[in-house]
């Protein structure tokens, strides 16, 4: 998908089904401008945990799942909206 104005991307890892930890494992340290380089990013992680290939799943517009080799992980990658109004000072 191609940058859209107003908008971010984020690479997320997160735990399934893991009760004692909640919220990402793993996340981008920077947002990115389109969803190709946050999927990249993503599969970088999965290749460097020895978790890889990812399937990705489609869940609207703004969100896809990445299914890992390991069942109690998934990846995530969601678009964010920026704010309408100027920058505060």
């Amino acid at each position: 998908m191609r940058a859209r104005r107003g908008y971010v991307w984020l690479s997320m890892l997160i735990p399934i089904g893991v009760t004692d930890l909640v919220g990402a494992v793993r996340a981008s340290w920077a947002l990115h401008w389109t969803q190709a380089a946050a999927r990249a990013e993503a599969e970088e992680w999965a290749s460097e945990m020895g978790i890889g290939p990812v399937t990705w799943q489609r869940i609207d517009g703004g969100l896809l799942i990445g299914h890992v080799s390991n069942p109690h992980l998934r990846l995530t990658v969601r678009s964010l909206r920026l704010p309408q109004e100027p920058t505060p000072r």
